[in-house]
């Protein structure tokens, strides 16, 4: 199989994953895109718990068949890097082929990762920019042409029109200006951010 797998916080997942998502499913013929929410990122300090991420994952992704989310990261141990996760899902799958999604700001910054040699010997990268004249600049087709020279790796660059949201914007709004947010976030998990009274410490 050829499996896409789109890694983060998604804290929380907004329509902006599901569209890298579902850009990638189409233009490379996946047969499906495994979702993996992470456990403890090198990058940032202060996410919500877990559970309450995978949860609404599993939340926003439930109307897509060909979508799936996993929590093999979740229940890992100390700091969790992408390489490693790859490395492990080539070695227990050796027969399925991985493609793993990323925004075009991740490309750009891909060699500050944690040993970006594994990431691109056990994945091809597909790449989401952020807009249309990101996705055209000469800067992130000679990041990419310098990660091919250096890792002899597979990179494409997908057509993606932006999602013009971030987690970050989610959080503050969530109870301020639902309205705003619920263009971005599915019914189910807007209803489950506030039963469980998620992101109150950010209004």
């Amino acid at each position: 199989m050829n499996i896409g797998i789109l890694g983060g916080t998604f804290d929380p997942v907004h329509a902006g994953h599901i569209k890298m998502a579902e850009t990638a499913y189409k233009n490379l013929a996946l047969d499906k895109v495994v979702f993996v929410p992470t456990n403890n990122p090198p990058h940032k300090s202060e996410i919500t718990d877990s559970v309450h991420r995978i949860n609404m994952v599993r939340l926003a992704t439930s109307d897509f068949p060909h979508f799936e989310v996993s929590d093999m990261e979740i229940f890992r141990k100390g700091t969790v890097y992408t390489a490693d996760t790859l490395e492990y899902l080539v070695n227990k799958y050796p027969e399925n082929s991985y493609v793993f999604i990323l925004g075009a700001d991740s490309l750009l910054y891909i060699n500050d990762w944690y040993r970006p040699d594994k990431i691109m010997k056990y994945a091809r990268l597909a790449v989401c920019a952020r807009d249309d004249a990101y996705s055209e600049s000469s800067k992130l087709n000679d990041c990419r042409e310098s990660l091919i020279r250096r890792y002899n790796a597979d990179i494409v660059i997908l057509d993606f029109k932006c999602v013009d949201i971030s987690s970050s914007e989610i959080r503050k709004n969530i109870y301020n200006n639902p309205e705003l947010v619920k263009s971005y976030i599915s019914d189910d998990v807007y209803s489950y951010i506030v039963k469980e009274g998620l992101y109150k410490n950010e209004i």
